[in-house]
């Protein structure tokens, strides 16, 4: 029964050189020999091992294997001497240095904290000293990417806010482009164009024939007549340097009655003293 259980708990490969052992003391002694304590291997496995991108507790439950592995082959005889007690510390200092050696070097501050202190941490308080560390930093980086996501957050909408301007500011139909169903909201802009002069840039209320010319241009206080060219255009007569009542154009002369008359019957909604 023994002799059933052990070949069935080996591997296949390592049942098919046992299996013709007549009893089980044989198997386990065969065994026993084959598998000796791997004492150089663990004891390479821990000085070789390094955190790099592991999780802190990941990186210290596999220290923690390696040094429970490598106790059970250290088999000591009860002493009452104290001897164990200085060994077990010196053990104890081994497995902290050990530690220390193999974190990540985004621990080097906190490491420099635990080497300072006197007395020296087990190698369990300094664990708890460095995932109290680790915590720290995942709150924070938590907190940072927070704050950096609402921040891309507000720039996505301003940003959408722009472009949506800009396209609405672009898609504005043009004048030339209004289709004939469409009428922008407000009357449109009537063209101007004065009754007295012709002149397409104002209207008869404004226009500085009638009102006078403003002061610093250079027919201010001067009375100019417009001149109407075959197109129906104004050709403004300048007056001459000896008179202001006397034009380059004879033919535009008219007495004040007549001026008068004139404007009354384009204007008729000025009054008397207008004209």
């Amino acid at each position: 029964m023994v002799l059933s259980w052990i070949l069935n708990s080996l591997e296949p490969d390592l049942a098919n050189s046992v299996i013709y052992t007549d009893s089980a003391h044989e198997i386990w002694t065969d065994l026993e020999e084959r598998f000796a304590p791997r004492v150089f291997q663990i004891h390479k496995e821990i000085a070789t091992l390094t955190q790099d991108q592991m999780p802190l507790s990941t990186y210290y439950s596999k220290l923690k294997g390696y040094w429970d592995e490598l106790s059970s082959y250290n088999n000591m005889e009860p002493c009452t001497c104290g001897v164990l007690k200085s060994i077990a510390a010196r053990e104890e200092e081994q497995h902290l240095m050990q530690l220390l050696m193999g974190l990540h070097e985004s621990y080097a501050a906190i490491r420099g904290q635990i080497l300072l202190m006197q007395p020296l941490p087990t190698a369990r308080k300094a664990y708890n000293l460095l995932l109290q560390e680790e915590k720290q930093r995942q709150v924070a980086s938590t907190h940072n990417n927070t704050a950096n996501n609402e921040s891309m957050a507000m720039l996505s909408i301003h940003t959408k806010k722009g472009n949506t301007s800009k396209q609405g500011f672009q898609q504005r139909p043009s004048s030339s482009n209004i289709s004939p169903s469409f009428q922008p909201r407000g009357n449109p802009r009537e063209p101007k164009q004065c009754t007295y002069c012709n002149s397409k840039t104002h209207t008869i209320d404004t226009c500085f024939f009638l009102k006078g010319f403003p002061p610093g241009h250079k027919w201010h206080g001067k009375e100019v007549v417009p001149k109407l060219d075959d197109s129906g255009h104004s050709s403004h007569n300048r007056p001459s340097h000896g008179s202001n009542r006397q034009y380059t154009n004879v033919n535009n002369v008219q007495s004040p009655d007549a001026q008068i008359h004139h404007l009354q019957t384009i204007a008729p909604h000025l009054t008397l003293e207008q004209c």
